[in-house]
Parts: structure tokens; sequence; C-alpha cells
């Protein structure tokens, strides 16, 4: 339908780590970004929050956790988790998690 009632304008995606993504909006690369809010937002910035998720975990069914009406992330602490991230993205990814999630547990890499 944009493109039905929009026909003069182009529309290029990029992609690319948070890091990288926020690089491209520094240096007028693109003009929109969709992610994850990983940093304090910039007043340079207009920062239009679209919608909040919520944080799922999968348990297996013998894990004692799985027992539990309510989780909650200190239940995770110390549990080791499995991490999906690209091999270039892992180092960031598991830091994020032990930073915001406050999982200190081993994170096992998974390359995808």
């Amino acid at each position: 339908m944009f493109y039905e009632t929009h026909r003069d304008i182009e529309i290029h995606v990029s992609a690319g780590t948070h890091e990288e993504i926020y690089e491209m909006l520094r240096d007028n690369t693109i003009q929109v970004a969709f992610n994850d809010q990983r940093r304090a937002f910039l007043p340079e910035y207009l920062n239009v929050p679209l919608q909040r998720n919520h944080c799922f975990v999968e348990l297996a069914s013998s894990n004692p956790l799985s027992e539990l009406e309510q989780l909650d992330m200190s239940a995770l602490k110390q549990m080791p988790c499995i991490l999906f991230a690209p091999k270039a993205q892992q180092a960031i990814e598991m830091d994020y998690y032990r930073t915001y999630f406050g999982v200190q547990g081993i994170l096992y890499s998974w390359i995808i």
C-alpha cells in the first residue's frame, strides 16, 4: 500500500549490529533505525518507542524452575544459558545479557 501511494520514495534496507546501526545514524548513512534499546537515548535523535517486548525463557520440563508459576530474571542469574548470536556478535551479546538482564552464569554461544 505504501508503494502505491508513494511511488517517488525509494527505500533501502540495511542490517548490522547495534553499534554498526548507531554509526550509520551518526554518519547519515541511514535515516531510520528499528532496534531494541541497547544504549541510552541520545537527545540529537528522535526516539519513538513502538512497543515493549517481553523477555522469554524456555526451560526443560525437568528443570526445577519449570514448576514455578512465575519466574523473574533473578532466578536465572546462576543458570547457564544458550545464546544465539552470529560469531562476530557473541561477545557483545554475552556482555549485554550479563549487564542488562543480570544473567551471571556461563553463556554458551551457538553460531547461527
